[in-house]
C-alpha cells in the first residue's frame, strides 16, 4: 500500500514535466496524420500506411510561468529560497500540463470510382494537467506560523490518463467545394486520476491558554483513481499491465470526432473540427478516496497518569475521524475526455502553372498559401485558447514546408516549423514547436516535438 500511494504523489508530481494543439500539423494536408485533427480531410494520393510504431510520435511539454532554468539556474540564491520565490510568483491559475502520443498503426484508403476517403488505426496518449494549488503551496511553506490566514483547499485540480485509441474515419467530398468526415473511436483506459471540484478552508487563529486553534471549514476532497493503487496483496503493476490495459483490456469508452472543408472560392477555405466528444468507464482497480466535514482543534491538553496512560495521537486522529469521515470507494467512475476545436480560414495564392487545363477546384496547384487558425480545449476550470497565422510553402515537386506563429497561455513568441518530404513511396515529416527557444531550451515554458515516416501510394 505504501508503494501505492508513492506511485500517486508521483503520477502527481509528474505533472511538473501543453496539450494537443499541433498548430503545425492542422490541415497540414501531405502528412496523413493530419486526418486525426480534421477527419473532413481528403487527400490527394489513393493509398498510406504508417511505418508500425513510427508514423506519428508526439510529445508536448509545458509549464506555464516557469521553466526548468527558473529553478536549477546556476546563482548565488538558495535552492529552497529558489521554490519559495516560484511558489510565490505563480498563483492558481497557472498550470502544468503533458501530452504524449504514439501512432501505433495507421492505414487509409480511397475507394475505388468514388471521392471517399477512410482511414483507421491504432494509437496511445497520455495527457496529463494539473493546476496549481497555490494556497497549499504557501501552506507548506508557511505552516501555522501565519495566524488568520484562510488557505482555500479548493486550488488543487489534477487530471490525467493513459490510453489506448482504436480508430476509424470516413471523409467524402460532398461536391466541388464542400468535404466532410467523421471519426469514431473506442478507448481502452490503462490508468486515470482525478481530483476536481474540492472546497474547504484552513486558518489557525489565537485560542485560549496559549493554544492556536486550528480550523477546517467545510472541507470536501475526491481523489479518483484507476489502474494506480493496488490492494495490499497484490503486485504493483508493471509496464506490461499498462500495455495489456492500454490496447483493449482496460475501462472502455467511446467518442466522436467531426470536421468540414469548404472551399469559399478556388482561393479562399475555411475549415473546422472538433475532437473527443466523448466519455470513458474507469473500470481497472478503482480506488476513491473522499474527505467531508467540519474540524476544530486547540491542540493537545497533556495530562500525566501513570495508571491510565492516554494514546494522545490516537485521541486526536479519532476526533479528526469523527469530524471529517474519510470514505474509500471501489466502484468505476465515468470520466470525459477533454473536448478541443479547431478553425481555420486560408488564401492561396502563386499557381503553378499557366494553363487552360484547370476544369474543377482540384485541378488547380497554388505554391503558397496563408492564413489564421484558432485552437481551444476544454479544461476543468475553464477552456484554453491559442491563436496561430501561419505561411505553407511547396518548396520542390515532392517537399513541403509550413511555418506558425502562436499566441497561447505559454507564449507571445511560439514559432513553429514543420517540414514534409516524399521520396517515391517513402513519406516523412518532422515538426517543431518553440523554435526560438532550442538555442536555451532550460529558458522555455514549452516545448513539442512530432515525426513521422508513412508509405503513400497514388495520387499526382
Amino acid at each position: 500500500m505504501k508503494k501505492s500511494v508513492f506511485l500517486v504523489i508521483a503520477f502527481i508530481c509528474s505533472l511538473k514535466a501543453m496539450s494537443q494543439q499541433k498548430p503545425v500539423l492542422y490541415n497540414f494536408r501531405e502528412i496523413p496524420q493530419a486526418q486525426l485533427l480534421n477527419p473532413s480531410i481528403i487527400p490527394e494520393y489513393k493509398f498510406h500506411i504508417g511505418f508500425p510504431g513510427l508514423s506519428g510520435v508526439y510529445t508536448n511539454v509545458g509549464l506555464k510561468n516557469v521553466s526548468v532554468y527558473d529553478v536549477f539556474s546556476k546563482n548565488n540564491n538558495d535552492f529552497v529560497e529558489k521554490l519559495r520565490e516560484i511558489a510565490y510568483d505563480l498563483d492558481k491559475n497557472d498550470f502544468f500540463e503533458i501530452t504524449q502520443q504514439v501512432d501505433v498503426f495507421n492505414v487509409g484508403f480511397q475507394l475505388p470510382k468514388s471521392k471517399l476517403y477512410i482511414s483507421t488505426g491504432i494509437y496511445q496518449e497520455l495527457d496529463l494537467f494539473m493546476y496549481y494549488p497555490q494556497d497549499a503551496v504557501q501552506f507548506f511553506f508557511e505552516g501555522t506560523s501565519v495566524l488568520d490566514k484562510r488557505y482555500n483547499l479548493g486550488d488543487l485540480t489534477v487530471k490525467g490518463e493513459l490510453l489506448g485509441v482504436f480508430h476509424i474515419g470516413v471523409a467524402k467530398q460532398l461536391n466541388e467545394r464542400l468535404s466532410v468526415g467523421g471519426r469514431f473511436k473506442l478507448y481502452s483506459s490503462a490508468a486515470n486520476i482525478q481530483i476536481k471540484n474540492s472546497r474547504g478552508t484552513y486558518y489557525t487563529t489565537q485560542g485560549t491558554d496559549n493554544y492556536y486553534s486550528h480550523n477546517f471549514e467545510d472541507v470536501y476532497v475526491k481523489l479518483q483513481t484507476s489502474g494506480i493503487i493496488y490492494e495490499d496483496d497484490q503486485e504493483d503493476p508493471t509496464t506490461s499491465d499498462y500495455i495489456k490495459n492500454t490496447f483493449f483490456g482496460g475501462g472502455l469508452g467511446v467518442g466522436l470526432d467531426g470536421g468540414f472543408t469548404y472551399n469559399v472560392t478556388d482561393q479562399w477555405t475555411v475549415t473546422g473540427s472538433f475532437q473527443d466528444l466523448g466519455f470513458v468507464n474507469n473500470t481497472v482497480n478503482t480506488k476513491s478516496y473522499t474527505a467531508k466535514g467540519n474540524f476544530e482543534t486547540q491542540g493537545i491538553d497533556f495530562q500525566f497518569n501513570p495508571d491510565e496512560p492516554l494514546d494522545y495521537w490516537q485521541q486526536l486522529e479519532d476526533d479528526l475521524d469523527e469530524n471529517i469521515p474519510r470514505d474509500t470507494i471501489y466502484s468505476s467512475y465515468t470520466t470525459m475526455r477533454p473536448l478541443k476545436l479547431h478553425a481555420s480560414a486560408s488564401y492561396r495564392f502563386h499557381i503553378l502553372e499557366k494553363c487552360e487545363c484547370y476544369n474543377t477546384l482540384e485541378d488547380i496547384e497554388y505554391r503558397e498559401e496563408v492564413g489564421g487558425q484558432i485552437y481551444t480545449v476544454f479544461r476543468p476550470k475553464k477552456p484554453r485558447i491559442a491563436l496561430t497565422a501561419f505561411y505553407a510553402r511547396r518548396l520542390f515537386k515532392n517537399i513541403y514546408s509550413k511555418i506558425t506563429y502562436t499566441v497561447d497561455s505559454y507564449s507571445y513568441t511560439n514559432v513553429g516549423v514543420g517540414l514534409s518530404a516524399k521520396f517515391g513511396a517513402f513519406q516523412m515529416y518532422g515538426i517543431f514547436d518553440n523554435v526560438l527557444e532550442i538555442p536555451n531550451i532550460y529558458k522555455a515554458n514549452q516545448v513539442g516535438l512530432q515525426f513521422g515516416m508513412n508509405f503513400i501510394f497514388g495520387g499526382k
